[in-house]
């Protein structure tokens, strides 16, 4: 099982991380939700694919003065028009928005190959990119 950790609604949702891990999961939501961060954290529970294949998985990254956080959610079947290994901004930062969002669709064999696989594409975006956080 994949443990996705989310918070908020339509378009306040958001994922914050991602686990393999349940206990791992809970001990964050409940630090998470001890802080004054807004909506509550809640757990997401999706089964793993078969590790004998590979996947198409979309990564999502995110930066915030300093910090940054990474998840995954196992998609199953490439969405029609969707590249694979393209970055993409999802949420630019802005004076009210103070994080940045990327995302990318990779293909791999679990959730921590495919965090590993897209942050590694994402940072490469980011120092490459002119302008990117």
């Amino acid at each position: 099982m994949i443990y996705i950790v989310t918070s908020g609604s339509y378009s306040d949702y958001g994922i914050i991380a991602a686990f393999t891990n349940k206990k791992a999961a809970e001990a964050f939501v409940q630090a998470y939700n001890s802080n004054d961060n807004g909506d509550p954290a809640i757990i997401e529970e999706y089964e793993e694919g078969p590790s004998d294949k590979l996947f198409i998985w979309k990564v999502y990254y995110e930066t915030m003065e300093g910090s940054s956080a990474a998840a995954t959610m196992w998609m199953g079947k490439l969405e029609e028009g969707v590249e694979i290994n393209k970055v993409m901004i999802l949420w630019p930062a802005n004076k009210h928005h103070k994080s940045t969002q990327y995302g990318v669709v990779v293909r791999a064999e679990d959730a921590p190959s495919a965090i590993k696989a897209g942050v590694e594409m994402i940072q490469r975006f980011r120092a490459t990119t002119p302008g990117a956080m």
